[in-house]
């Protein structure tokens, strides 16, 4: 009885369900996977580290129909990942409840879940990167206590990376001498993680002499979806600077995200600012990044200066 296992990408901030179908596994490719050529999932689940994920099996379609006209109770499902990850239920509104193991001898790894079987999981992705598996068999049941036949093993490869991060380049102080009107601005950047990104940040502008004003936010999206981290331009549209122009304005990273942390972690895990939260990975920089924007100076006619004695 083969089963069809049903990924679901998982945002803990609205906590909501989202399937996806699986299909063939492939050999893993090392620390990265590119689109498929649909250009819509990847070929091998990607997650990020300390993810919570939901994973479902629709059960085998024959033993339904035994099941609703009495011939079987249930079945069973075996969820086992390697290594070994915690299994929970599903509860109301995202919460997690604990799974009821099965007390049939045997039945190892095996759950219900009141009076049907377990078809749908929760997981906490492990806190490194690495490659884990998820195996799945149904085992239909006659009744409470005695077993009917038990399925073939279904195998899923999971593939869990890191979270994105963000580094500004070694001199964080740009000038820029201002002649005309105002261009972009392009500050070289490092990512680590997978395309596409989307970077939130604010801009303060202090003119010269004056007082600081308030941050305005903005965001970026950047590189392509099956783009890998690199070096990359943060640009800056000329209209984010205002009309003022000339004076100081401190960028400062607020949010990112890459397409794996978006649809599989907790965004309130995203890009924790160092001295933010103690107990993640600093993703993103605690330094502003200062653009100077400078008059260019006019010189001024040359004067005789009277003479000496």
């Amino acid at each position: 009885m083969k089963t069809n296992i049903l990924k679901t990408g998982f945002f803990a901030v609205a906590m909501t369900l989202c399937s996806a179908g699986v299909f063939a596994q492939p050999s893993l490719p090392g620390d990265y996977t590119q689109f498929s050529a649909s250009g819509t999932r990847e070929s091998i689940d990607t997650v990020t580290v300390g993810s919570r994920m939901a994973y479902r099996t629709a059960g085998d379609p024959t033993i339904a129909p035994l099941i609703t006209a009495g011939k079987m109770a249930m079945s069973e499902f075996q969820w086992v990942f390697t290594p070994t990850l915690p299994i929970y239920v599903p509860g109301a509104n995202g919460t997690a409840n604990a799974a009821t193991v099965s007390t049939i001898a045997g039945h190892t790894g095996y759950y219900t879940n009141g009076a049907i079987g377990l078809k749908e999981i929760h997981t906490i992705m492990p806190t490194t990167s690495q490659t884990i598996q998820l195996l799945v068999n149904e085992w239909s049941m006659i009744n409470a206590t005695t077993p009917g036949c038990a399925g073939t093993d279904t195998t899923y490869k999971i593939q869990v990376v890191n979270r994105p991060t963000f580094a500004w380049p070694a001199d964080t102080v740009m000038a820029t001498c201002l002649t005309g009107a105002m261009g972009n601005v392009t500050i070289p950047i490092t990512l680590s993680g997978y395309g596409q990104w989307i970077v939130g940040y604010t801009i303060t502008y202090t003119p010269f002499g004056g007082s600081a004003g308030a941050p305005v936010a903005y965001t970026e999206t950047l590189a392509t979806n099956n783009s890998k981290g690199g070096t990359f331009n943060l640009v800056i549209p000329a209209a984010r600077f205002g009309t003022a122009a000339q004076g100081e304005y401190h960028v400062r990273i607020t949010s990112l995200t890459d397409r794996i942390s978006r649809k599989s972690l907790d965004q309130t895990l995203v890009a924790a600012r160092p001295g933010a939260i103690a107990d993640v990975v600093k993703d993103i920089p605690k330094e502003r990044y200062l653009v100077s924007l400078l008059p260019t100076p006019k010189t001024q006619k040359l004067e005789h200066v009277k003479n000496l004695p």
